[in-house]
């Protein structure tokens, strides 16, 4: 068929369209390879589902490839050509082989639910698959990239992100996405041995030491004490950023105390906070490197010693890589869809590279940008983000005014499908988000007055989160006849009377029992949606579990009930 020239000038016009509207999405980087002698970086870019290529010599972007709708995670070989991707909306592990800067894609497989993060065995031929919401790892089998396939499944009592291969090549670690927990599990019998738990959340750093006799992970750590008083969060009493040193031999034995032992390298001071560290390496002279995401630095330690000299770079830096000769640092920054490119040794010397066209950015990307600012806060020790990992809940207790008063922490609450949960606060007093978004930075971050700009922005943002999947659904677990007869049995029990169906809250305020330690004892119901998805529940945490919510504490329950009626209403509510 011949195209006349009209044909081809509105086919011409209709591309340059498509590619117009490809360069106004925003690329948000997330991880980082470098190939090809280390002449090139291979960037994955999560929002686009994109792979761009970096020419590191011309210090520019050469191409461009979409993998997917999104991309969780990238990692390559370094005894083989092997390049292995998440697509963390099609729940797929992509596999390829390079050719210098170049990959094929050569096959993929269906993973659980939410794959985050990815990493490669010793030999290059497994894949380790943390997937978020189904609180598992997998094990994958990649000998063959055109044919890869799972091998075994792990199931965790925490939702996964971060891991790190231990020295023997055996032993993973695994850390929670939202509190403190760390799993030990064996890749050769796919068990998991131990579980650890550090008084701390956002475990979002791992290292191992030169020694290779420590772990290292960056963390934070809210207290419940003091409040968050203008003097609590300057003087970093509210919320701490650390990195914690603990004994790889340790984490092979139980647990035996509720903090494990493991010395704390405080971060940032009073006037220069270091809101939520990242991304922690350790290169081979023992220099640690880590990115302070919540003000937009790198820090770099001398050889040994804890001493950081801060780095500026773009914002929410979340994804590092260190040069072969450990004399430079790639920076993924994710919220400017940047690079910096920083010396080790002239670190003030950085480089930026765009990864496209300036962009028209919109209302709920300015407050996605804000929700993990943390020169939002005092200081700059904490951004939303800190307390609300990625719209989620720390799962900690904190002093922060929400129900005006102060000696009565309350647990943070998850922010996913918080549009649909008003009035807000435990007492329910809150009855527009924006006004909770200004309090919450006045009262809980103790910073200055936001604009109305920022307030409408951070709204706009938290109306597109959506509610946490359930874990049954997660796993695709069917639901069964005992998701029926837990349903049946909630509306029996007028457990619909606060938490109404849709929802599974209501706007009202209830006393059911539970007293906080001022003796108030009216509060707003939380939402029930993915509650599945939480650990200790209550406005004080008191109950470890759904089930411990029925049989330790029988809240809505004035007799007790049989175990098969206990176990049909947990499985409803692990179905929401």
């Amino acid at each position: 068929m011949r195209l006349t020239l009209q044909q081809v000038i509105a086919l011409v016009l209709a591309c340059q369209t498509m590619l117009a509207a490809e360069d106004q999405r925003p690329r948000r980087p997330v991880a980082l390879a470098l190939v090809d002698n280390d002449s090139h970086l291979l960037v994955a870019n999560q929002r686009s589902g994109t792979l761009s290529t970096v020419d590191l010599n011309r210090r520019k972007v050469v191409s461009e490839t979409r993998l997917a709708g999104s991309l969780s995670a990238l990692i390559v070989g370094r005894k083989r050509p092997i390049a292995v991707a998440l697509d963390d909306v099609g729940n797929r592990l992509i596999v390829g082989t390079l050719a210098g800067h170049q990959l094929r894609i050569d096959g993929e497989v269906a993973v659980s639910r939410s794959p985050v993060s990815v990493l490669l065995s010793a030999d290059e031929r497994r894949a380790f698959v943390a997937s978020l919401w189904s609180h598992r790892v997998s094990i994958l089998d990649v000998e063959s990239p055109a044919f890869p396939r799972v091998t075994a499944v792990i199931e965790l009592p925490f939702a996964p992100r971060l891991q790190i291969l231990l020295p023997d090549e055996r032993h993973l670690v695994v850390a929670a996405a939202f509190g403190g927990e760390l799993g030990l599990l064996d890749t050769e019998t796919a068990r998991l041995l131990q579980m650890h738990r550090l008084d701390g959340h956002n475990l979002r750093g791992m290292g191992v030491s030169k020694d290779r006799k420590t772990l290292y992970v960056s963390h934070q750590i809210l207290n419940d004490y003091p409040a968050t008083t203008r003097g609590g969060v300057h003087w970093g009493g509210v919320l701490e950023n650390v990195i914690r040193a603990v004994e790889i031999a340790a984490l092979h034995s139980p647990q035996r105390t509720p903090r494990p032992a493991g010395d704390l390298y405080y971060l940032g001071h009073p006037d220069r906070a270091a809101g939520d560290p990242t991304s922690l390496m350790v290169s081979r002279n023992g220099r640690q490197i880590l990115a302070f995401a919540g003000v937009a630095e790198l820090a770099i330690s001398d050889p040994g010693v804890n001493f950081f000299q801060r780095v500026p770079v773009g914002r929410r830096p979340t994804a590092l890589i260190l040069r072969s000769d450990d004399r430079v640092v790639y920076v993924a920054n994710t919220m400017d869809d940047s690079l910096s490119i920083v010396p080790i040794d002239s670190p003030r010397h950085v480089t930026e590279i765009e990864l496209g066209p300036a962009r028209r950015v919109g209302l709920a990307e300015q407050g996605e940008r804000l929700f993990y600012d943390a020169t939002l806060s005092s200081d700059g020790w904490f951004s939303c983000h800190s307390c609300h990992p990625d719209g989620h809940t720390n799962g900690a207790l904190s002093d922060n005014f929400g129900d005006g008063s102060v000696g009565a922490p309350k647990r943070v609450l998850s922010l996913l499908g918080v549009a649909a949960t008003g009035p807000w606060s435990w007492d329910g007093t809150i009855t527009r988000l924006e006004e909770q978004v200004r309090k919450s930075i006045l009262t809980t971050m103790r910073g200055e007055d936001p604009t109305d700009r920022q307030v409408e922005a951070l709204t706009a943002y938290l109306r597109t989160l959506a509610p946490a999947p359930s874990l049954s659904a997660a796993r695709r677990q069917p639901a069964g006849p005992a998701v029926a007869r837990g349903a049946d049995l909630f509306r029996r029990l007028g457990c619909v009377d606060c938490h109404q169906p849709g929802r599974f809250t209501s706007p009202d305020v209830y006393d059911v029992g539970l007293q906080d330690r001022l003796g108030n004892r009216r509060f707003n119901p939380p939402s029930l949606r993915g509650v599945s998805q939480r650990g200790a529940l209550f406005h004080d945490n008191r109950a470890a579990s759904i089930k411990d919510v029925l049989v330790q504490h029988r809240h809505g329950v004035e007799e007790e009930l049989p175990a098969r009626l206990v176990e049909d209403l947990v499985a409803y509510l692990n179905s929401l």
